[in-house]
């Protein structure tokens, strides 16, 4: 019995939806001779028989070992492509992520050197001016000591 697959909307408990029609016949393709009886059928329902897909239910020979071996083999590199893309995607979306994650450290160190040079007296400023030293020279003159506002 063979098993033709048609173009119009159907229902088939097996394959819900799948779009199409069918009709079982002991042949491998379909009898002209019940082609009246189906434009018949199709034309009752609305629908050109015309329009309907044939399927080739023939089955050729098998392809040799090496062919099948080939098709194999280009599968596993297709899924072996898309899995590494799949990593790289991840890998790139770890590196936005610490990237992202250094940008707003970077951004919370300017506010708080903005929060702390806007806290300063004139006179710290003037005091902090005049020691006309780098960043990391002030870090290891007053390293663990209280802040100038708290010496006064």
């Amino acid at each position: 019995m063979t098993m033709y697959l048609c173009t119009t909307r159907g229902s088939n408990d097996a394959w819900d939806g799948y779009g199409g029609a069918v009709v079982y016949t002991r042949s491998s393709v379909l009898p002209e001779t019940i082609v009246p009886e189906l434009e018949k059928a199709a034309k009752s329902v609305g629908r050109d028989f015309n329009k309907f897909i044939r399927t080739d239910n023939t089955c050729g020979p098998e392809p040799p070992l090496v062919e099948r071996l080939e098709k194999t083999v280009e599968e596993g590199e297709k899924t072996i492509i898309r899995e590494v893309e799949e990593i790289e995607g991840q890998v790139e979306k770890t590196e936005m992520t610490l990237f992202e994650r250094l940008a707003e450290g970077f951004k919370e160190l300017q506010q708080d050197e903005e929060n702390f040079l806007r806290e300063l007296s004139k006179e710290e400023k003037d005091l902090l001016n005049q020691l006309e030293m780098e960043a990391n020279q002030v870090e290891n003159l007053f390293g663990r000591a209280l802040p100038i506002r708290k010496l006064r």
